[in-house]
């Protein structure tokens, strides 16, 4: 015998929120490992669309060459610095989504 579960609109609005505080603080997790330096624009293909663990992420990128584009410029030449790998760093990034899509009107909470 199955059961049936019904859901509030609250319920479905906190799920969402948890879901994008997950997700964000995974990609933030992704984009300070040292690996992604070198290969910005995989790491950021790989961190929105696979659901691999930031783990199988490190380890794939570590076994992949640094990417380059026409004229030989690396990835890590373009990209921005990295922040500090740690869990602060992640949740930091987190916030700084929240803040920007605020200040557009866009609440999540």
């Amino acid at each position: 015998m199955s059961e049936t579960r019904t859901f509030t609109a609250s319920d479905l609005r906190t799920a969402v929120a948890v879901a994008v505080k997950r997700d964000r603080t995974r990609i933030a997790a992704i984009s300070c490992l040292p690996e992604a330096a070198a290969n910005a624009g995989l790491a950021l293909k790989l961190a929105t669309t696979t659901d691999l663990s930031v783990d199988q992420i490190k380890v794939a990128l570590a076994a992949t060459p640094t990417a380059t584009v026409p004229g030989g410029v690396s990835d890590a030449a373009l990209s921005f610095e990295q922040p500090k790998s740690d869990a602060s760093a992640a949740v930091e990034a987190a916030s700084l989504w929240d803040a920007a899509l605020a200040s557009r009107g866009m609440r999540i909470r």
